[in-house]
This record gives C-alpha cells, structure tokens and sequence, in this order.
C-alpha cells in the first residue's frame, strides 16, 4: 500500500500543469468546487498515529515508528456544476464514490454545493460493514474583508449512524499564499442503534495552515483526530489527543490552453 501512495505521489508532482486553480479550500470540510469544465483534482492526505501530547520522551522517531493513516481522494469536473469524486482511506478500510452540484450565486456572495456519497467501510464497534449513503450541503462566502477572509459551514446526514451533523470552518489569508485555517465539528447523537453503547465521543477540531502555489495546494494541521474525511470527522473522537498531518491537493487542467 506505501508503494502505491509513493507512486501516486510521484505521478502527481509530474502531470503537466496547464492552470492555476481558484478554489479556497479548507483543511478536511469539503468546499463547493471551483473546478471547470475537464478539470481535476488529487488529493493525498497523511496523518501521524502518534499523539503529540503523549509522545514518549525515549523514542526520538515515534512519531515515524508509530504509523500514519493515508488518504486520498481524486475530483473531476464533468459539466455543467456536476463533479464526479471517488476516495480512499486506510482507517477502517474505507472506500467512497459520490456526485456533487455546484451553484455560483454571486448575488449573495455564496458559493453552495449537495454531495451524495456512497461509502462503505469496516465498523469494528458494531462488529458489521458499514455500507450506505452520506448527504451534504456544503455553504462558502466569498472572500470577504479586503478578500482575505471565508467562511464555510457543512451540514450533512450519515445515513448509516441515522445521524445529522455539521462542519464550521474559517480562512484567513495572512501573507502572500498563506492562509490560517480553523476547523470545529459539533458532535451529534444518533437516532438509531440506542441499544448498542457507543463509546462516547467528544468534538473534533483542526487547525493549520495552508499554502497556495502553482497547481498545488500544501496544507500543514493539527487536530484531535486521526481522521481526515468530513462524513468521519462529524462522528466525533474518543479524546482530546493532537495529532499532526499534511495534504497536498494537486490540480490538473485537461483543456487545451491554446483554446
């Protein structure tokens, strides 16, 4: 599985690039698309397993020795706001398909876009797979504040857990390319499965910072979760722990730039 990631890696740092991209993209909420027509997206995400508040002080490379969860997730848009994505992500084995629609309204400085997710994924506190369908509306001003600042909110409906649950997050750029990022997700309880005891689960949140350049986005956060998917990081964590972890969001422009 490393071998594959490394070569997946490689394979984006080498594409060629036609396009500089526009979106402004948070660290794991999922934000309305800024892609156009015959555009696309990679994404690779790296969190460390080793909590930095418990790292041990006779192991200099725990935080090498003690495993990463990995992440990738690849968008294309097809037309006409519709954005096919499909992802990855080692924890619990999981596997996600989805369509997406994006709606530009300008009038009210808001960018929107619905998500319906397919997901399927080992659940080792039900002892089950876990196979059903992920709903989400994704809300993003523009930038706002001599365009510095956007604010974005997500609000979804696991329909596996039977539970509704929401994303706050905010940018603001500080320096040329560089952007501080906040993220925060209130946890929610379930409607169902009131006979099982679930272990009981606080709110995530994450923070960093985030770099812009030619065709890539680089992305350096903390948070309390190992998890770097929206649907999982609106379930909660089990503790306040903090973690480290990168992303690096690679765009690719399939048009022809002479068009």
């Amino acid at each position: 599985m490393k071998k594959i990631f490394i070569t997946i890696i490689l394979a984006m740092a080498s594409v060629t690039l036609f396009a500089v991209q526009y979106e402004m993209p948070m660290l794991d909420l999922t934000v309305p698309s800024g892609l156009t027509n015959n555009q696309m997206y990679f994404n690779f995400g790296h969190k460390m397993m080793q909590a930095l508040n418990k790292y041990p002080t006779d192991n200099v490379f725990a935080l090498l020795k003690n495993g990463a969860s990995l992440n990738l997730n690849l968008r294309y848009m097809v037309g006409a706001g519709f954005e096919f994505k499909a992802g990855y992500d080692t924890i619990a084995d999981e596997k996600n398909i989805a369509v997406s629609w994006v709606q530009k309204i300008p009038s009210i400085y808001l960018n929107a876009q619905v998500d319906l997710q397919f997901f399927g994924y080992t659940d080792a506190e039900r002892t089950q797979t876990a196979i059903n369908f992920f709903y989400l509306l994704s809300l993003q001003t523009v930038p706002f504040l001599d365009e510095r600042v956007t604010v974005a909110v997500d609000l979804g409906y696991d329909g596996y857990l039977q539970k509704q649950a929401m994303g706050l997050g905010v940018s603001i750029l500080t320096l040329k390319d560089i952007t501080l990022v906040g993220e925060y997700y209130p946890v929610f309880e379930a409607e169902a499965d009131e006979d099982i005891t679930a272990t009981e689960k606080v709110a995530c949140y994450s923070f960093g910072i985030r770099y812009a350049t030619y065709g890539h986005q680089f992305m350096l956060k903390f948070g309390n979760s190992t998890q770097m998917e929206t649907r999982q990081l609106m379930q909660g964590t089990t503790a306040n722990n903090l973690y480290f972890g990168i992303s690096i969001m690679r765009f690719i422009d399939f048009n022809n730039p002479e068009e």
